[in-house]
């Protein structure tokens, strides 16, 4: 395999390579829970979330920063209810319907894409552009965003990884 970020088409180059990032890290993301069977996505520790509810809180955050901060708009509820519950931002969340990890893939590859148009239409300044996340009164750069994204889905990678070697056990 190449190792190399290539900015997004349709991007312009500084938003095409943090979303290039983006994907990288969402890549690895993904292939933590390869070979990985519904039941197998239960695995956690005593007290821990499960691999199955930091996939779908993987999913939901980003909507969340995408929506509520970098768009402006409240996360429809219709959304939440795709998601099977609401955000939480507790260290323990509420762990989703046992579904196939085709399921959760799905949500991650839709808010990705969700994702990829929005920035489609972004400028590079657009990354500096400070953005209200009215609902806890600060404000974020988007590049500052997007940086935390890719943060987010490689803490939660970490998470699996570990959580599939305690589950051999």
């Amino acid at each position: 395999m190449d190792y190399a970020l290539t900015p997004e088409p349709g991007m312009t180059p500084a938003v095409g390579y943090v979303f290039a990032a983006l994907e990288d890290a969402r890549r690895v993301l993904v292939a933590s829970v390869a070979g990985l069977d519904a039941q197998a996505l239960r695995a956690a520790l005593p007290g821990g979330n499960s691999i199955a509810t930091l996939l779908w809180h993987a999913a939901a955050v980003e909507r969340w920063w995408v929506e509520e901060v970098l768009e402006g708009r409240p996360m429809p509820e219709d959304v939440r209810h795709l998601l099977g519950h609401d955000i939480s931002w507790e260290k323990h969340l509420p762990e989703p319907a046992l579904r196939p990890p085709e399921h959760f893939l799905a949500l991650l590859k839709s808010q990705r894409e969700h994702t990829r148009r929005l920035l489609l239409g972004w400028s590079d300044g657009d990354l500096d552009r400070a953005y209200p996340d009215l609902a806890h009164e600060h404000t974020y750069t988007g590049r500052w965003v997007l940086n935390h994204l890719v943060q987010h889905d490689m803490h939660h990678e970490g998470q699996i990884r570990m959580l599939r070697g305690s589950s051999r056990r």
